[in-house]
């Protein structure tokens, strides 16, 4: 059964990037998870793939990822997931869309949510982050796992 959101929340663009974001996380390889990779850089694994082998979505043009803090549970977690512009959408109201690809204490593991509908839970911090692999050797290794050029940092 398709789900209603899947028939009237998301456009088939927001769907088509979830399912290619699905597909990517799916092939990480668990060497890879949980223990080395964490939510900041699985998130920009998924978009620096997203943008290379998916120019039909022209993904990454009104795309970031997001560092944050995610309040869905009884305490703030730090986070990371990937904002994109749903070209499809009717309303600038509906248009912001949250990829989450490493969702905290939730299944699936990678979820697509309206950004409007969670704005209280994924916050936007402003401080820089030095402990994220961005593009470092361990998001480098990964990405040649997929068989694309990554330059060594």
């Amino acid at each position: 059964m398709k789900s209603y959101s899947a028939r009237r929340i998301f456009t088939p663009y927001a769907l088509r990037v979830l399912e290619r974001a699905e597909r990517i996380v799916a092939a990480i390889p668990d060497a890879d998870n949980p223990t080395k990779l964490r939510c900041h850089e699985v998130a920009r694994v998924v978009f620096l793939l997203l943008q290379q082998t998916s120019p039909d979505l022209g993904f990454g043009d009104q795309a970031r990822v997001i560092d944050g803090c995610y309040f869905g549970m009884p305490h703030r977690v730090e986070h990371g997931w990937i904002e994109f512009e749903d070209t499809d959408a009717t309303s600038p109201h509906n248009s912001r869309m949250i990829l989450d690809t490493f969702a905290v204490g939730r299944l699936p593991q990678v979820q697509l949510l309206r950004s409007c509908d969670y704005q209280n839970h994924y916050i936007h911090d402003n401080w820089p982050r030095t402990d994220i692999d961005g593009p470092g050797p361990l998001i480098s290794a990964t990405l040649r796992r997929f068989n694309l050029l990554w330059p060594e940092p």
